[in-house]
């Protein structure tokens, strides 16, 4: 099937050619139509009636006033970096032994009042050696009561 016949295919008539007179003739219409269009423009311009100048209105914000109340208010604060200390302090016990108990603000960003107990240790073992060096000294006491009586 093989259907390529001249017969087939519709004839492309050639463009019409315009003569230079017409597309002068168009160019200079579209020219005279700008130039109208420019003229009256700038006619308005210079004709209109300018504005009146004057002074600007006075500004009144409106607001709304509240009495001021006291209140308790945390402002959070959302931030990347490093916070350091304004003091540090370094807690050592004196003696050793065993933590009781110990405060329960005792943590990182806790307040502690001044004065206030942060950890206690468990003093059995110190209220024997106590009792034992009482024990001692009486003991030490006879024996000087022993040899000042001979």
């Amino acid at each position: 099937m093989n259907d390529f016949n001249a017969s087939n295919f519709e004839k492309v008539e050639a463009p019409v050619r315009v003569s230079w007179v017409s597309r002068a003739l168009r160019i200079c219409m579209a020219l005279v139509i700008i130039g109208g269009g420019l003229a009256g423009a700038a006619y308005l311009m210079k004709t209109g009636e300018k504005p009146k100048k004057r002074p600007p209105a006075k500004w009144v914000p409106v607001v709304r006033v509240l009495p001021v109340q006291h209140t308790d208010y945390q402002v959070m604060v959302n931030a990347t970096g490093t916070v350091v200390p304004a003091r540090r302090i370094m807690l050592r016990a004196r003696v050793s032994g065993q933590v009781r108990s110990v405060h329960p603000e005792f943590s990182d960003g806790g307040y502690l009042a001044k004065g206030a107990v942060v950890v206690a240790l468990d003093d059995a073992d110190y209220r024997l050696a106590l009792a034992q060096k009482q024990s001692d000294a009486v003991n030490s006491q006879y024996a000087l009561k022993v040899e000042q009586g001979r």
